[in-house]
């Protein structure tokens, strides 16, 4: 790879997705995700507008995507596969290929990581994200290393994070807000990071994984809202007196607190009672561990947030362009 090549990552989120990423950032180039979600047309129109010459794939998939529009790719010189099981193809390396070959220059070029990193400045293109082409075709937006350090420095000094903190990543790498919140400043900061098999599994993958942060979009909390309003009513009416009981001391107590007020002895007695008969029940469906969401990607309702905060699940709210990184 030579400084200001473009690499495309065609992937789920999973380990070797940041392997990757660092790997590329790391040699210079650019990365150029996509989101595995899309169509072969806009898999090609985006290798072509960045002018990519690698392309890194996840499974048989996402290579048929390539496949179908190969002959319409011809800048790419190299098609790298995180599964390649049964797969046969002539530009084809296997993702344990690629890092056998780098771990085998590495231990000739022991300096070879060292010396890439400095010819690298905070003004160097670090990667290109196409935003969802809604209005029109993808359009890329160029991100430097300085735009994403200036983020992380920001973050770590508004969100208290530290090596003790578990991530689970489950919305696309590929969107500006998950890269910057569970991934760039997770891994700034030294802390693990889960990767969610899918979003059909982000409940069960909760209780696996059991973090302490998370990145999410309001859907997700208007679903767990909803369940639980549901199984609230379709139980006894002296349950569902408890829970809505439990919700307004819940919320009485969230709002001392943001106030910074200490709590009324009566309050805090009642809120000991909440906790174990009802918010115990709602923290252990998102791993017992959580000390608070990250929402974004569109707006989150007031009634939402409350709800959460009264459970002792606080909600910060983000907002941003992919333009400003974010």
């Amino acid at each position: 790879l030579k400084k200001g090549d473009k690499v495309i990552l065609l992937s789920e989120n999973r380990f070797e997705w940041a392997f990757s990423d660092y790997a590329i950032l790391s040699n210079g180039a650019a990365s150029v995700p996509i989101y595995a979600t899309l169509l072969a047309s806009s898999v090609k129109y985006i290798i072509n507008d960045s002018d990519a010459k690698i392309v890194i794939i996840s499974n048989a998939e996402q290579f048929n995507k390539i496949l179908e529009v190969e002959s319409e790719i011809p800048a790419v010189e190299k098609f790298i596969l995180i599964e390649p099981e049964g797969l046969d193809h002539d530009k084809v390396m296997s993702f344990e290929q690629v890092k056998e070959e780098g771990e085998k220059y590495l231990a000739d070029n022991p300096d070879h990581i060292a010396n890439k990193l400095n010819t690298l400045n905070r003004d160097d293109l670090a990667t290109i994200i196409y935003t969802s082409g809604t209005t029109g075709v993808p359009k890329g937006v160029m991100i430097t290393h300085g735009n994403m350090l200036s983020n992380i420095e920001g973050g770590i000094q508004a969100i208290p994070v530290s090596e003790e903190d578990t991530f689970l990543s489950f919305l696309p790498l590929s969107h500006v807000f998950e890269r910057m919140v569970g991934h760039f400043l997770a891994n700034h900061i030294g802390a693990s990071i889960g990767y969610a098999e899918s979003v059909d599994t982000v409940a069960e993958n909760l209780g696996e994984v059991r973090p302490t942060l998370m990145a999410s979009v309001p859907r997700i909390f208007e679903k767990i809202y909803a369940r639980v309003l549901e199984s609230v009513e379709e139980g006894s009416a002296l349950k569902r007196k408890l829970f809505y009981w439990a919700i307004e001391v819940g919320r009485q107590v969230a709002a001392h607190r943001q106030q910074n007020k200490p709590l009324p002895g009566g309050l805090n007695f009642k809120h000991k009672i909440a906790n174990k008969l009802v918010f115990s029940k709602l923290q252990q469906r998102v791993g017992g561990r959580v000390r608070f969401f990250v929402s974004g990607g569109a707006p989150l309702s007031k009634e939402i947030g409350e709800f959460f905060a009264a459970a002792g699940l606080i909600i910060v709210e983000g907002y941003g362009l992919t333009e400003t990184s974010p």
